[in-house]
């Protein structure tokens, strides 16, 4: 099942100095549809967990045309580590341009289109949008103009 959720659709404010959108809750935002979604709900500090920061840069080479992990649990492949059990990948797609990915079983995925336009399994998404996948084995991402992603694998 694949749940979307348009841009135009997501709440947020302009505080001046920030003119913000939100997937999910936020502050004064609240849609008690879109509180979160599996553990992806804000990037923000953890209680109990002693605060860190981490900052890389990845290549566009390493992006190009195929989903590059950025965050994990365990820091494999180069990534930045983050204490949840989910996987941050980003992607660059030139214009027909295809990835593919499968979920484990008890996985969900959130995929994001900060830039561009894709099919996700011939289902169409414009910048902005994001979209939540339950119960799919397989994703096929295909770019209908230069796009730039992030897919959440979660738990």
């Amino acid at each position: 099942m694949i749940t979307v959720r348009r841009s135009g659709e997501r709440g947020g404010g302009d505080h001046g100095w920030l003119n913000t959108k939100h997937t999910f809750r936020l502050g004064d935002y609240w849609d008690p549809r879109w509180m979160g979604f599996r553990s992806l709900r804000v990037m923000n500090e953890k209680k109990g967990l002693e605060p860190s920061y981490e900052q890389k840069s990845f290549p566009a080479k390493e992006k190009q045309g195929k989903l590059r992990l950025v965050a994990s649990r365990d820091g494999r492949d180069g990534s930045v580590r983050i204490n949840q059990d989910a996987q941050l990948y980003v992607t660059l797609l030139r214009p027909g341009e295809k990835v593919m990915t499968e979920l484990g079983d008890g996985r969900y995925g959130w995929l994001q289109v900060p830039k561009g336009a894709v099919e996700l399994n011939r289902l169409k998404l414009g910048q902005g949008d994001g979209a939540a996948t339950s119960d799919e084995k397989g994703l096929a991402i295909r770019a209908s103009e230069p796009s730039e992603l992030l897919f959440f694998n979660l738990g």
